[in-house]
């Protein structure tokens, strides 16, 4: 299997689990501006290029999803006050965001994550 064939789709939706209604919706307007398309709800019969993860404010169950969708190769792009607390849960994280930070630079993070093979998607430890 090539590269162009394993790198997520960047067509689908970067799936946002964001609880914080304005960030939420500055960040899907941001996603949205640089040709993204946001999807703030999971839909198990979607797929997704990518997804960004309010660390601080996730469930066991979206981190439980999270795990499952970065294990079929979904990159993760993480946010929080502390990147301790995005470390114990275990999480591949690709990025991160500490709370506070520019919409358009992790917009522009997560188009160079896409846009390189899989195999050389920097994982944060």
């Amino acid at each position: 299997m090539d590269f162009i064939e394993r790198r997520p789709e960047r067509a689908n939706p970067v799936l946002c689990l964001i609880r914080n209604a304005v960030l939420r919706e500055d960040l899907g307007e941001a996603l949205t501006s640089q040709g993204f398309r946001a999807a703030m709800r999971l839909d198990r019969a979607r797929s997704y290029c990518a997804v960004i993860l309010d660390i601080d404010d996730a469930t066991p169950r979206q981190i439980s999803t999270v795990r499952s969708l970065a294990e079929a190769g979904v990159p993760v792009i993480l946010i929080g006050d502390s990147i301790e607390t995005a470390r114990e849960t275990g999480l591949p994280c690709m990025a991160f965001f500490t709370m506070a930070f520019v919409t358009d630079l992790l917009v522009a993070r997560l188009r160079a994550l896409l846009e390189a093979p899989p195999d050389q998607w920097p994982e944060v430890k």
